[in-house]
């Protein structure tokens, strides 16, 4: 679905929530999944049934989900369910149900990358979920803007985001070669809407990732990586994405839409 398409849909529910204040907005039904960590999601279907809305109520998770009521479009499939809602100027996809071997609840949580948490319907919970305190709920975050504020582009929140994940596969490759490594992004050559459309984390990965499995095949390939020192990932002219270290050349990516990644570095020899 195209962000417009999104934020029409959000704007058809922030209408319906200023009707419900005056009896408008109701709820149809509801489910609780819980899973790992203690993360509960509320997902409460929104009348009339059918209309593919949603309000779906994150708590437990660790991350900047937790507590919001936000409104939510189902994205049907024979192969699987996708609810989707605007974040930061972006379409997420925080819930979803693979339906390709039966039923099978994921969340992917924000900052977590592509990893899957792995829901379960809970049924007492689910009876005990009180519909209209949901909504509620999210009718006074419409009024107080916090749905309006998780939903607009944020830059720099964006950008800590990428960089803390960024940081965390650094530490993985220091962990496996026995060396510290930074890796930093060129914010400069990045502009909002390639922030908006890429992943650049999951784009600066792949040398670190190549790293990391180079060092566990013995102790040759960490004494040659030990050169490596900072990995910089930068947006080149031609959407040439260049994954530079301080003293080596790793790799090139050239970015056409889809994301590209090599399991080898081309060169580990210091220039």
């Amino acid at each position: 679905m195209k962000l417009a398409q999104m934020l029409l849909g959000a704007l058809v529910i922030v209408g319906s929530a200023g009707a419900g204040r005056a009896g408008g907005l109701s709820a149809d039904s509801g489910k609780v999944f819980v899973g790992e960590g203690g993360i509960e999601v509320a997902l409460v279907e929104l009348q009339p049934k059918g209309s593919k809305k949603f309000l779906i109520r994150v708590t437990g998770s660790g991350t900047e989900l937790d507590g919001k009521v936000l409104p939510y479009d189902l994205e049907a499939s024979d192969r699987d369910n996708r609810y989707g809602t605007v974040a930061h100027g972006k379409n997420a996809y925080y819930i979803q149900e693979d339906r390709r071997h039966g039923s099978r609840w994921i969340a992917y949580l924000p900052g977590h990358g592509d990893h899957e948490l792995t829901l379960s319907w809970d049924e007492k919970k689910s009876k005990d979920l009180k519909l209209k305190d949901v909504v509620k709920q999210h009718e006074k975050q419409l009024s107080d803007k916090t749905i309006e504020k998780f939903a607009r582009f944020d830059r720099p929140g964006v950008q800590a985001e990428q960089d803390k994940a960024l940081a965390e596969s650094a530490a993985k490759v220091g962990k496996a070669c026995g060396t510290q490594v930074k890796a930093a992004v060129d914010w400069s050559t990045i502009d909002e809407a390639m922030l908006k459309e890429y992943s650049i984390s999951s784009w600066c990965e792949g040398p670190l990732e190549a790293m990391e499995q180079l060092c566990s095949a013995g102790p040759e390939a960490r004494k040659m990586l030990a050169f490596v020192k900072t990995v910089k990932c930068r947006f080149a002219q031609g959407q040439e994405l260049a994954i530079r270290s301080r003293l080596n050349h790793l790799y090139d990516l050239e970015g056409r839409g889809q994301r590209q990644r090599t399991s080898r570095a081309r060169s580990f020899a210091p220039k």
